[in-house]
């Protein structure tokens, strides 16, 4: 009987032991996913300023432009040669470009086919602006002009009655931001980044959880 209940004693002191360890584990994992929940957030958000400090850089600029008599009026050949001459002071800038109120273009620093006009009507961007946003940065896509994965930013434009009227703004090529991403993302080896368009479509993938970068993701 004593052997019996001196069993029964070491049975409930290991369960109680492998209660505590048990428990002990989960805080300390818990502990862990905290923290590296944490550092995730705190580098997002690293990132995250990078990246409004380039579109803070041209935001100005481009509410200038907007206000420019040969934008305003829409006065495609006028507004071309402004482009191409902005678009040579500003290498790391991919385009330099203007819409109408229908979402096709009337001026480009790259050269356009004036037969057949391609369009931003179907982006985001596009319809919040249309809607009555002034200000917006452009969601990763391909750029109907460069052919490129880009993003950028985009002025609304107005006419006299302050009714939308089209937009004008800059395409940027995602290296630009990868460059100021490095630094960042060296100092986290552990971490991937990934970048969508609007629909989620990946543009950009990095890191350990993409061994082969956008060939994993597709």
């Amino acid at each position: 009987m004593k052997n019996f209940s001196l069993s029964i004693l070491l049975l409930g002191s290991l369960l109680v032991f492998s209660a505590f360890w048990m428990l002990n584990i989960k805080a300390e994992f818990d502990q862990a996913e905290t923290e590296h929940s944490m550092q995730i957030q705190e580098t997002a958000g690293h990132l995250d300023e990078l990246s409004d400090a380039v579109f803070e850089q041209y935001k100005n600029i481009f509410e200038t432009l907007a206000r420019t008599r040969a934008i305003k009026e829409q006065e495609p050949e006028e507004t071309t040669a402004l482009f191409q001459e902005l678009k040579n002071a500003f290498p790391e800038i991919v385009n330099f470009a203007a819409v109408d109120a229908s979402g096709s273009f009337f001026a480009s620093g790259i050269p356009i086919d004036r037969n057949n006009l391609p369009t931003i009507k179907d982006l985001y961007f596009f319809k919040n602006l249309a809607a009555g946003q002034r200000f917006a940065v452009m969601e990763p896509h391909i750029g109907p002009i460069s052919a490129q994965k880009v993003t950028g930013i985009v002025v609304a434009l107005t006419n006299a009655r302050n009714q939308f009227n089209g937009l004008v703004g800059a395409t940027f090529s995602l290296e630009v931001f990868l460059i100021r991403w490095q630094e960042i993302l060296k100092k986290q080896p552990s971490f991937s980044a990934m970048v969508t368009d609007g629909n989620g479509k990946p543009f950009f993938a990095r890191g350990p959880f993409f061994p082969k970068g956008m060939d994993t993701v597709e």
